[in-house]
């Protein structure tokens, strides 16, 4: 069995979309420029940085895109490139661009299939519109039958509260089971606020109806901050695949270059110096353990498994036994000494961030 040993998530440099959903983040923060960049190290490149000597062992990359992820043209050899170097993917995608798919599983080494998870997005007003609901599931059916893991989940914003009936049928005939949901945020607002008129009571129990562990964690957490110690930083990180860069979390740490990357190198966990003001995706951080004393009975897992009608389930064995581990079950955790010596390096970090800054 393997033992997952780190978290990355992953930006895919990609800003193009089909798709014109009216609670999309990227367009409310005026940020769907429409491009589509290269990455900054090669995907043979990032197979020699990220190798299991390298990073200690098994990692988990769910990546993503500003646009649709299976847009970009280097996606397919970077995911056989890590798959290749014994890792774990996730790709999350509207599910409508087949070509890029097809290329995906042309391109996945041989027997390696069960390795990678595709977290369908199920944008459906848009999809019903522009006639790709049918695309949109036979790309789900493709994935799954090609033996790899499936996820499928709809936005839940005041837009498809006349779709709710449709949604479900839809996703039981095509799929064998209900489709998680996912909190949607509004970005247009000072303040994070859940994409709704209803009031917070309401809104969660229409997304009660689907009984998706997801919403509930998801839920739990909004607007919800931790004072726990946190080790991202030292179990999982952000890169961004543009930029070629890593850091300990969206809004944490230093940044450093992904060339320059190893766990000794550049581990800083945030520990209890985080400023968020509640860890916006901590479906994937804290279900995967980066905060040991919180969430202990949740796992990634279980968050996103459904079993179907016909008694399969959506996540193939491997998955699910990876994902059904924490960090913490195979790192370390920080003695009281070490925890002080990252509280010094924080200390420094900020006092030199300052002293840029006045110079």
């Amino acid at each position: 069995m393997d033992k997952i040993k780190c978290f990355f998530e992953c930006l895919v440099p990609v800003t193009a979309c089909n798709l014109k959903c009216e609670y999309c983040y990227v367009i409310q923060e005026k940020r769907n420029t429409g491009e589509i960049t290269s990455l900054k190290y090669s995907p043979e490149q990032m197979k020699k940085i990220f190798s299991q000597r390298n990073i200690g062992g098994v990692a988990f990359f769910s990546l993503c895109g500003a646009g649709e992820t299976f847009f970009h043209p280097e996606l397919p050899s970077l995911v056989s490139n890590l798959i290749e170097a014994g890792h774990y993917i996730n790709i999350t995608s509207n599910g409508t661009y087949s070509i890029g798919i097809d290329q995906l599983l042309q391109q996945l080494p041989k027997g390696k299939n069960d390795r990678l998870l595709v977290s369908f997005s199920l944008h459906y007003i848009e999809l019903k519109r522009r006639n790709l609901l049918e695309v949109f599931a036979n790309n789900v059916h493709k994935i799954q039958s090609s033996g790899c893991s499936i996820l499928v989940q709809f936005n839940l914003y005041d837009g498809y509260l006349p779709y709710l009936d449709e949604i479900k049928d839809f996703c039981l005939c095509q799929f064998g089971a209900l489709p998680h949901v996912a909190a949607t945020r509004d970005e247009e607002s000072n303040t994070i606020n859940l994409h709704t008129s209803l009031s917070k009571e309401e809104y969660y129990r229409i997304g009660e109806m689907y009984d998706s562990p997801l919403f509930r964690m998801t839920m739990s957490n909004f607007n919800h901050p931790h004072n726990e110690y946190c080790y991202a930083g030292l179990w999982s990180y952000v890169l961004d695949l543009g930029k070629g860069t890593i850091k300990p979390c969206y809004c944490n740490g230093p940044v450093y270059e992904i060339s320059a990357f190893s766990k000794h190198k550049c581990a800083f966990p945030v520990g209890l110096k985080c400023k968020n003001k509640y860890c916006i995706n901590s479906s994937h951080f804290l279900s995967l353990g980066d905060i040991p004393t919180i969430f202990e009975d949740i796992t990634y897992a279980k968050l996103r498994n459904r079993q179907t009608v016909s008694g399969g389930e959506w996540l193939q064995p491997a998955m699910k036994s990876l994902l059904s581990q924490k960090l913490y079950d195979n790192n370390k955790q920080l003695s009281f000494s070490m925890k002080a010596f990252y509280d010094i390096k924080h200390f420094a970090f900020r006092a030199r961030r300052k002293l840029h800054k006045l110079l």
